[in-house]
């Protein structure tokens, strides 16, 4: 069937995994790594943008599982 013209949103990929929980200063979600800006403004990046921030998010959730476990090893 021929489209009606009727606006259809680009997808725009995400690496939000639906499980929102931000860390405890609430600047980070610590499912997805993004900072709570990026997510708030994640639909206004441009494709390059989103792309570099998606590249950077293996290396931040790291990090913050790093500083978790030192925490919690310190705390014991």
């Amino acid at each position: 069937m021929p489209s009606s013209g009727a606006y259809a949103p680009e997808t725009v990929e995400s690496p939000c995994l639906n499980i929102c929980e931000l860390t405890d200063d609430r600047t980070m979600c610590t499912a997805c790594g993004r900072m709570l800006m990026e997510i708030a403004n994640w639909s206004s990046f441009s494709p390059e943008e989103r792309s570099r921030i998606m590249a950077e998010l293996p290396a931040r959730l790291a990090r913050l599982k790093a500083e978790q476990a030192a925490e919690k090893a310190s705390a014991q």
